[in-house]
């Protein structure tokens, strides 16, 4: 009944906090559609910047695993609004991990540009800390071997556009 009360509610006074609340509702009862519905609505009924970008990364995240790209996209409109969130950074950590594409050495590198992100997203929010460190420990396993940066004329602290993804990071090897 709390549903159906939030729902009469949301549909005779649409505010972003009731939005909001019924995307988290449909998130949890696994109804994604529902809930990036009313995490639009959300997004759109808020004030600020930071609000939406923090709505955003919510319907990001919801997504991350089983729609990707959907989640990157969702992901970049939120750091777009506020590229100083935490938690969008940490999402396109993972997100950066997850989509590794191109070559072998493209996809290490992938784990280098991943921390890279994760490590934004401990310094915006410290909180997120300890979930962040062990996603920088699994990740730098994946790091590229010396020896195939030297293939590449590459060594530690240079700088390498990963070319499937377009995206820029630091040379860091194993």
């Amino acid at each position: 009944t709390y549903i159906k009360c939030l729902e009469t509610l949301y549909g005779k006074a649409k505010t972003a906090e009731t939005a909001l609340s019924l995307a988290e509702y449909y998130r949890k009862k696994k109804n994604l559609t529902q809930a990036e519905k009313y995490y639009i609505q959300a997004t759109e009924l808020s004030n600020g910047s930071k609000d939406k970008s923090r709505i955003l990364s919510k319907a990001s995240e919801m997504y991350v695993g089983s729609k990707n790209t959907v989640a990157l996209t969702y992901c970049d409109k939120a750091l777009a609004l506020d590229p100083d969130n935490g938690r969008a950074c940490y999402i396109k950590g993972l997100l950066v991990y997850q989509m590794r594409c191109g070559s072998d050495f493209d996809k290490a590198m992938a784990a280098c540009l991943s921390v890279d992100w994760l490590n934004k997203a401990i310094a915006n929010d410290p909180t997120l800390s300890k979930d962040v460190q062990i996603r920088i420990t699994q990740y730098k396993q994946y790091y590229p071997l010396k020896s195939k940066a030297f293939f590449y004329n590459l060594k530690d602290g240079d700088q390498y556009t990963i070319n499937c993804m377009g995206d820029t990071t630091t040379v860091r090897t194993r």
